[in-house]
């Protein structure tokens, strides 16, 4: 607040105050003495704010004020987070779809983001890595503790790379099956010829016992007293 002297009041989000101090630059024991004007209040960084504004000046300026800037940091803990990147791996390479993005942070955080490609994300934990175009690319992991504390992990490079699978449908013939094949061609005449010999002899041996039998029949006949 601005006015006769600058007041810090801080709130949590339901309104209760958290913080409330007065400032004018002076010590305590003539703060109530001493006419301040306060005109502007600014947070030029986290829990670190300035004032400023003007101040009787007891006869030092012929005006009898002079213009006072008070600084203020409400910062206790300046360490920031420690992050380390599991996955992605430097060096690696992955398929460009379902990369999981994986890392450690030594402390709560209030925020927590990513820089992929130059390209921001905000996520709230572990996560995973939007569908890439193959090739190179780069990922730092950012957070922000409860005390403001920004903290950066160390950058990660690795690629992306489509899986591809072709089939050569010019291959040729396994050698053993080539060999099985001319085996079976190559029997397959000496099969035909066999099945003829076969026939003829079965031919030759009907002729043969038909002219017996007729030659033996009239003999037959005549013992009988038949012919």
């Amino acid at each position: 607040m601005a006015g006769d002297y600058a007041t810090m009041i801080i709130t949590d989000a339901s309104g209760n105050v958290v913080f409330n101090q007065m400032y004018d630059s002076l010590s305590p024991d003539v703060r109530e003495h001493v006419f301040t004007g306060v005109y502007s209040i600014i947070e030029y960084e986290n829990l670190k704010f300035a004032m400023a504004g003007t101040q009787a000046s007891y006869g030092q300026d012929t005006n009898g004020f002079t213009a006072i800037l008070c600084q203020v940091s409400l910062k206790t803990d300046t360490t920031p987070p420690a992050i380390k990147i599991l996955s992605p791996e430097n060096g690696q390479t992955y398929p460009p779809d379902n990369i999981p993005l994986t890392f450690y942070v030594n402390t709560t955080t209030s925020h927590t983001w990513y820089a992929l490609d130059g390209y921001n994300f905000t996520i709230s934990g572990n996560a995973t890595l939007p569908t890439l175009v193959d090739g190179e690319h780069n990922i730092t992991v950012y957070a922000q503790d409860n005390s403001h504390n920004t903290g950066a992990s160390n950058p990660v490079y690795f690629t992306s790379q489509t899986i591809t699978f072709t089939i050569d449908s010019n291959v040729a013939p396994a050698p053993q099956t080539t060999s099985n094949n001319s085996q079976t061609k190559n029997t397959e005449p000496l099969q035909t010829i066999t099945l003829i010999a076969a026939m003829a002899i079965a031919i030759v041996a009907v002729c043969v016992a038909l002219i017996l039998y007729k030659k033996s029949t009239p003999k037959e006949l005549d013992k009988q007293g038949l012919s």
